[in-house]
């Protein structure tokens, strides 16, 4: 199994936007941003023969 995969991220701020790569079998995407994380959920659509995952919500590193 290889160690990343690539996906298509939509929705999020437009600078995550786009093909990026995680660990295959990833059920959600979590990305550390600004003093925060980003999340991703998968929607069950492909676009390019990628998985695509829509942007839902946004959480602040507590402190």
């Amino acid at each position: 199994m290889p160690d990343t995969t690539a996906v298509w991220l939509k929705g999020g701020p437009e600078s995550l936007n786009g093909r990026r790569t995680t660990r295959p079998g990833t059920d959600k995407i979590t990305i550390p941003r600004c003093g925060g994380y980003e999340h991703f959920e998968p929607t069950g659509r492909h676009e390019d023969g990628l998985p695509v995952y829509q942007w839902s919500y946004r959480t602040r590193i507590a402190g």
